[in-house]
């Protein structure tokens, strides 16, 4: 295998990446669904012929961090002597992907000179799959069969034939056939775009250069992480959190995990989190995995470029037959809420490890109802999951981040183009004031999103949590609101369930509540001159600047330093 100098490996390394992330710009680009092209519920990247990933846009963790598992999956159904040219492989297996049946991921070989040397993915999140519920991603289900279609490890195409009655199958078993088959196309162009790139670097370097940067930056990637892990001290951290219910049992299940750290390697061991829940909210082990593994990135250097080394020093597990483990034929299409649990948990006891990357709890879990119905200026079928964002935990040093999709790292729609695919009004979209959790570095706030209704019936599908157990505070911070969906209806409001299925009428209003994210350290040494600015800004209000934090604002609106030392002396004091 022939090495290339430092520079070459540099050259060929980065246009690994700028390859995924040119994939990556083209997939939003011809995406159909807004849930792709807005809400950018996708990913890109680059294998070798083990199945390893070597390179990989930025997008959603649950998508570029389950690629290893995916592309191994499709390995062990499809070993590289059954591969030819123009082949094109699918799965939404959840269980070797990630993590529930409106991701599918499709696989394109690429070849030169009748060799492989490498495979092109991309994994987007579909508009619809079948099932029970449109939109295929509800809770309220309880095992895989209510929640679509099934496609295990095939060929889509082979030699450059499409299978047409494995496409008619598919297409057939959804809602939305032309967004769906639309998207499916564009993912297999995308692919090609990203197979005539590595044609161009394999002409340009030779295909032994390209595969010994394969191997060379994924020993790189393992060699820096082990070394990050190192520097942490050697030991066992331990955190829990809970999810409010699963939408059919009304009891909390709890999320524990113990991260132990031994020289450059770390076990991630998830003992003790609650069993195999009956409603969809059971998550794969990709899907934990690839979040698991985004956790403990984000506790390591950013300069690390991530492909599979940064995964091998870590080791995860749970037991077998629980929420974060478990058996086929479990629900699973709602497992989007154990996400932000598990991100919290390992975030809380890695911080421990590492206080000055601290964090508090993050801010809810995405808003994501599911909304259905029949356009009446098409005649059509609608379907959107809009993502409504809290805000990030406070740091050390620093505030959290006001209504961001962390730790999913996807967007949302723009009001002018959710308009414009479903007969909604977005009657406002605003900052959740008094949203975040009190401390010296105060939580991010969450946002309010307003959604009025023209048109009826509408199925509304929540899926939530939050709504029992607050985002933590952390280091003596305190906790945030908690989330809130409201349906409004001749002015009265009434709070709905985080899990549960609606029917509104046109004019009804679902009012999406965000929280913020958790407080870091005694909110009575917050800064008053942050306080007050956020008072300025509408975030506090002055009852709540008082009450929390401590801070007493005179009749022209400045602080009042001795007033404000005093009442917090006073506080202090009391509480001690």
């Amino acid at each position: 295998m022939t090495k290339p100098d430092a520079f070459a490996f540099e050259v060929l390394r980065d246009n690994l990446y700028f390859t995924c992330e040119e994939m990556m710009a083209h997939l939003l680009k011809v995406a159909y669904s807004t849930i792709i092209r807005e809400s950018h519920d996708c990913a890109t990247g680059i294998t070798d012929t083990r199945g390893r990933v070597v390179a990989q846009s930025a997008g959603t963790p649950g998508h570029f961090c389950s690629i290893p598992a995916a592309a191994k999956g499709m390995l062990e159904a499809y070993p590289v002597d059954r591969i030819r040219p123009g082949d094109v492989l699918m799965t939404n297996d959840p269980w070797i992907s990630a993590g529930h049946l409106p991701d599918l991921f499709l696989f394109t070989p690429f070849f030169y000179d009748g060799e492989l040397l490498a495979f092109l993915v991309t994994v987007a999140h579909h508009l619809d799959v079948g099932g029970k519920n449109p939109g295929s991603t509800t809770p309220d289900t309880t095992d895989i069969f209510q929640e679509g279609i099934q496609i295990p490890i095939v060929k889509l195409y082979e030699e450059g034939r499409r299978n047409e009655a494995l496409f008619r199958l598919v297409l057939q078993n959804i809602r939305l056939p032309e967004v769906v088959s639309t998207d499916i196309q564009g993912q297999m162009a995308v692919n090609e775009r990203g197979r005539v790139r590595l044609h161009e670097l394999a002409e340009k370097f030779g295909p032994e250069t390209l595969a010994s940067v394969f191997e060379e930056t994924i020993a790189r990637s393992e060699a820096l992480t082990r070394s990050e892990i190192a520097r942490m001290p050697d030991g066992t951290y331990s955190a829990e959190d809970w999810i409010d219910d699963d939408g059919i049992d009304d009891e909390p299940i709890p999320i524990r995990v113990a991260v132990t750290i031994k020289g450059d390697s770390m076990v991630i061991d998830f003992a003790g989190t609650g069993a195999e829940a009956k409603g969809g909210i059971n998550t794969t082990p990709p899907y934990r995995d690839a979040y698991t593994q985004m956790i403990v990135r984000c506790f390591t250097s950013p300069d690390i470029p991530t492909n599979e080394g940064c995964y091998n020093p870590v080791e995860i597990k749970a037991p077998e037959g629980s929420v974060l483990n478990p058996r086929y034929p479990a629900a699973v299409a709602g497992r989007v809420v154990c996400v932000p649990r598990l991100s919290d948990v390992v975030t809380a006891a890695l911080s421990q490890a590492v206080p000055a990357k601290a964090m508090a709890g993050y801010g809810g879990m995405i808003g994501q109802p599911v909304v259905s119905g029949i356009d009446p200026r098409t005649g059509k079928p609608f379907i959107y999951m809009d993502n409504s964002h809290g805000g990030t935990g406070g740091r050390q040093g620093k505030d959290g981040v006001d209504c961001i999709s962390w730790p999913y790292n996807g967007g949302n729609h723009s009001i002018e183009v959710l308009e414009a695919v479903a007969p909604v009004e977005v009657a406002r979209y605003e900052v959740h004031e008094n949203s975040e959790g009190p401390g010296r570095w105060r939580g991010g706030f969450g946002l309010i999103k307003d959604y009025r209704m023209l048109t009826q019936p509408v199925e509304v599908h929540n899926v939530g949590d939050r709504f029992k157990f607050p985002p933590f505070g952390w280091l003596g911070g305190k906790p945030a609101k908690a989330q809130a969906y409201y349906l409004v209806r001749d002015g009265e409001e009434m709070l709905m369930k985080s899990k549960a299925p609606y029917e509104l009428q046109s004019g009804d209003i679902l009012s999406v509540r965000m929280p913020g994210g958790g407080g870091l350290g005694d909110p009575l040494t917050r800064d008053p001159s942050l306080v007050l600015n956020d008072v300025i800004d509408g975030y506090v209000s002055l009852e709540r600047a008082e009450s929390e934090y401590g801070m007493v604002i005179d009749a022209d609106g400045a602080v009042d330093h001795v007033a404000t030392e005093q009442l917090r002396r006073e506080r202090s004091a009391g509480a001690s």
